[in-house]
């Protein structure tokens, strides 16, 4: 949806249409950037996690992996564990995920994986 007043400013039209056009584009699957890195059939994956010093119990595990070598597709993941429940629990089944996802994408695992 565009609201017409967006549009009414003739000065900044020509802008404002460039990044409705950028935004339709992603929001279809498109990239709006891409990444030249020597790399062949590898996967960059970060990991962190966060724990809430106001609810000392639960926390929070996070995953992000590459999933194409131009570095525009990525999964993500994050897992909320309890506070007796390993950090490294949630990790590994997200990490067995992205790999899937890897696999299914390209059709084979990554060679390399590179954590950060």
């Amino acid at each position: 949806v565009i609201n017409s007043r967006t549009l009414f400013n003739e000065t900044k039209n020509r802008s404002i249409v460039q990044k409705i056009i950028l935004q339709i584009n992603c929001k279809i699957g498109g990239s709006l950037w891409t990444v030249k890195i020597p790399f062949k059939n590898v996967m960059i994956c970060g990991i962190d996690s966060y724990h809430d010093p106001n609810q000392k119990g639960n926390s929070v595990a996070a995953l992000v992996a590459s999933l194409n070598s131009s570095y525009t597709h990525w999964y993500s993941k994050a897992v909320i564990q309890s506070k007796k429940e390993e950090l490294v629990n949630g990790l590994t089944s997200s990490f067995e995920a992205a790999l899937e996802s890897y696999k299914t994408r390209n059709g084979q695992l990554p060679d390399k994986v590179i954590i950060y």
